[in-house]
């Protein structure tokens, strides 16, 4: 990996780890809990990073950065919007239900399942040699992004979820 996404990528693999541990050192009982019905529960919260950095994967696996040589970098119409709420969640945001945990989330599951994710997600990020190419080409509402726009993403993601961990 380049140094620009080398350091990035290993914060980002701390503050996994990190939001992680601060799951599976609640009790069973605190990680289920839904002090907000309209939020996740902790152990869902890992879950919900899973499933969404597997949703972007299949971008990635469909048009890998290599295929998006000589493309623009062009975001779109929500990408902007999303990350600045995400950076400063005031408020909470709803998610699409891809995202989504279903029925009971065990934590230790869900965080194997998280770092399985991000294993592959490592592999594309190998194969970026600027980061401000073209990196994945998500559907119109995101667009096209560089590899530090994704990594903004990534970034302002786990910012909403540190900022509003479930108060159990």
């Amino acid at each position: 990996m380049i140094p620009a996404v080398s350091e990035r990528f290993e914060d980002l693999e701390g503050r996994r780890r990190a939001l992680v541990e601060r799951v599976l050192t609640l009790s069973p009982e605190k990680q289920n809990a839904h002090p907000d019905p309209k939020a996740f529960s902790a152990a869902e919260v890992i879950e919900h990073f899973a499933l969404t950095e597997e949703w972007n994967l299949g971008f990635l696996r469909k048009n890998p950065p290599t295929s998006l040589k000589g493309k623009a970098v062009k975001h779109g119409l929500l990408f902007k919007t999303a990350v600045s709420q995400m950076q400063n969640p005031v408020k909470q945001i709803a998610t699409i239900s891809k995202m989504t945990p279903k029925g009971s989330v065990d934590p230790v599951l869900a965080a194997k399942h998280w770092e399985v994710v991000r294993k592959e997600m490592a592999g594309f990020f190998e194969q970026v040699s600027d980061v401000n190419a073209p990196f994945a080409k998500f559907l119109f509402f995101f667009g096209t992004l560089s590899a530090s726009d994704y990594l903004d993403l990534l970034e302002a993601h786990i910012t909403y979820h540190e900022v509003r961990f479930p108060r159990v």
